[in-house]
Parts: C-alpha cells; structure tokens; sequence
C-alpha cells in the first residue's frame, strides 16, 4: 500500500520533529529511513502507524487519510525499538494480535509456528517470553509483527 505523507508536522517539547513537507513511499517496496539521533525517525513511524497524531498535515494510506485507529490495527504491523511482551509464553504473545484480528485459531498457530521457523525461533515458542535475551527477543518482535501479514510493515 502507497504512504503519502503531505505537509506532516509534529511537535514534541517546541521542537518540530518530524517536519515533512512531501514524502511517497512506493507499494511493495522496502524503505529505510536514516538520520540522525532525535531527528523524528521514530516518531515518523509511530505516526505512520497512527501511534500519534501529527500536529499539522495528512498522511494517507492507500489514498486514504489515517485518522481511524481502526484503520491502521488492520492495515499496520509495528515492531517496537524495544520488544514488549504480555505475560505467557513467546507462542502466546505471537498469537495475541491474530487473536485481536479474530483470525481463527487454526491459522493462528500455522502463522505462528511459519514466522517462527522463519524467525529461527521454533525452539523457543513454549518459553515464558520474560525470560528471552534480548536477540531472542528481537527477533520474537519481528515474528510477532510478520505473522500479522499487514500490508505495512514498520520496524
């Protein structure tokens, strides 16, 4: 799904970061955004994702502007800088957003096990997902928000 991201202002403490006036990211392409320290590279994303809201401008998703949270749980899979993960094991926090998209348990655990094995961490699935080092944890983020199949994905 094409970005387009018109005018996006966002400020945080009298700072504005990010400010961009005009930026399209192509369908079915990979994008990596650099820049340095505290330059609004995170911030960009959490408002790609619809984490924030931007102070002044639109981003839309498919030519649609985000302003539905709804819109974006459905449309966007997010792995965080730092892995957060619920009590349970790492099966059971791969399987939470599948289960919050109603997706049946069935594929569910397909989805699991494939992003797992894909992961390289099939092995680790019945472990408490507090006691990951923090590789494995990583890469148990990454899983998590692969096994979605989001047509946007933010790392």
């Amino acid at each position: 799904m094409e970005i387009t991201i018109e005018a996006v202002r966002f400020e945080r403490d009298g700072r504005l970061v990010p400010d961009i006036p005009q930026l399209t990211i192509a369908a079915a392409t990979t994008t990596a955004i650099f820049g340095p320290n505290g330059s609004g590279k995170t911030t960009l994303l959490r408002l790609i994702a619809g984490l924030e809201r931007p102070t002044a401008g639109v981003i839309r998703l498919a030519g649609e502007p985000i302003l539905q949270e709804r819109r974006m749980r459905t449309h966007c899979a997010f792995a965080f800088q730092e892995a957060v993960f619920l009590r349970g094991t790492v099966r059971d926090n791969l399987a939470l957003g599948l289960e919050l998209r109603a997706i049946p348990q069935a594929e569910r655990a397909a989805r699991v096990q494939a992003v797992a094995g894909a992961c390289g961490i099939a092995q680790l699935l019945d472990r408490s997902a507090h006691r990951l080092s923090s590789g494995e944890a990583q890469r148990a983020n990454l899983a998590r928000a692969l096994a979605l199949r989001a047509p946007v994905t933010l790392l």
